[in-house]
């Protein structure tokens, strides 16, 4: 999987809930040479997704 995320577009990091998972996930990939500026977690993970507002649009 590494050799798909090479290059400078930014990564999203999702989990259950935003927080120990992705952090670690995130580690993981810092430890493998992803740059840090290319990783972001997605706030409070899927159980924060705003499915109801994204479909009322």
């Amino acid at each position: 999987m590494l050799p798909q995320l090479e290059g400078d577009n930014p990564i999203i990091v999702v989990c259950p809930g935003g927080k120990g998972g992705a952090e670690r996930t995130v580690q993981h990939l810092e430890e493998k040479g992803i740059k840090a500026e290319r990783l972001f977690i997605l706030e409070n993970g899927q159980g924060g997704w705003p499915y109801d507002e994204l479909l009322e649009k």
